[in-house]
């Protein structure tokens, strides 16, 4: 059983105490989580999910295809908006973790998919001299998407992911 919340200061502007969110779905557009979200969102009391109380996090890399935004933009976002989820867009704000984090939407009726926000993959790629990694740990991802997606669920949920959630409590953190 997770522990009662407790007070926690705002470190994001646009962020408000009250939230109530318990659900977080990281969508990061791929195959399998967008197949997951539409899942979720089609029958949510059939796994459990209270939309309501359900976050839809996508953290922005800059580096998707273009194809793949139309795609989300003309299927998922209307099955966001139809079922009123709070979708909440991130992206870094630059090469370090002191640089911060920018939400570019936090909307129950999103209109568009950010491509990018101030600091993309691939500058990150280029900065430290590496090229994405398709096998294993994906390594080229966990700044630009896991890192950011960790600082806002820790700002906003009052802890870090790892507090909020265990094996046996998969949707508190869901999607990859």
């Amino acid at each position: 059983m997770p522990s009662p919340r407790t007070a926690y200061t705002l470190a994001l502007p646009g962020l408000t105490a009250t939230d109530d969110s318990d659900t977080v779905i990281n969508w990061g557009l791929g195959a399998d989580s967008t197949a997951y979200l539409a899942k979720m969102l089609t029958d949510p009391a059939g796994h459990g999910i209270d939309l309501d109380s359900t976050v839809v996090l996508y953290m922005a890399t800059g580096s998707e295809w273009p194809e793949t935004r139309l795609l989300a933009e003309e299927f998922m976002l209307p099955l966001l908006r139809e079922h009123g989820v709070r979708f909440v867009q991130l992206a870094r704000n630059g090469h370090l973790g002191a640089d911060g984090i920018t939400v570019l939407d936090d909307s129950r009726d999103p209109e568009r998919l950010h491509a990018r926000g101030a600091w993309t993959l691939w500058e990150e790629m280029e900065s430290v001299g590496t090229v994405p990694q398709v096998a294993g740990t994906r390594k080229c991802s966990l700044r630009a998407k896991a890192d950011v997606g960790d600082r806002w669920i820790a700002a906003v949920m009052g802890g870090p992911p790892s507090a909020r959630s265990s094996a046996s409590t998969p949707t508190k953190r869901c999607g990859a």
